[in-house]
């Protein structure tokens, strides 16, 4: 019977840890703007550790669009700590997706990501963990 108790106290204890940890995390979608045929979203995300930045663009179908080679889409994400100490930055280029990651840096406490498609620059933005 004091086994079970134990087993039973360890298995709550764990469970309320992994909500801690699932609560250090945000994660925004910035933008959904049409740029030349294609409808372009810019997302940010950012967990204890790692910090996301990503630029999509996809066809709207019926639109006329310039033809994906030649598309250049970028994106870029720069993490900072608790004190606002840089912690670093990742740069991404592709066609019509771009996603740039920085892994392994912690804590992370806010972010700034930036994006361009095809010569139109997106504004910068801030996503703050939770």
């Amino acid at each position: 019977m004091k086994h079970r108790r134990i087993l039973s106290v360890a298995i709550c204890v764990l469970l309320i840890a992994s909500f801690t940890i699932i609560s250090f995390a945000a994660s925004a979608t910035f933008f959904t703007q049409t740029v030349y045929g294609y409808r372009c979203t810019g997302r940010g995300s950012i967990s204890l550790s790692t910090a996301t930045s990503t630029l999509n663009a996809e066809t709207i179908p019926n639109q006329q669009h310039i033809p994906s080679n030649d598309c250049s889409a970028s994106a870029w994400v720069t993490a900072y700590g608790s004190n606002g100490q840089y912690l670093g930055s990742e740069h991404v280029t592709g066609k019509t997706f771009a996603k740039a990651t920085i892994e392994g840096r912690s804590p992370i406490k806010y972010i700034k990501c930036g994006f361009d498609f095809t010569g139109t620059h997106f504004d910068i933005f801030t996503l703050y963990n939770s």
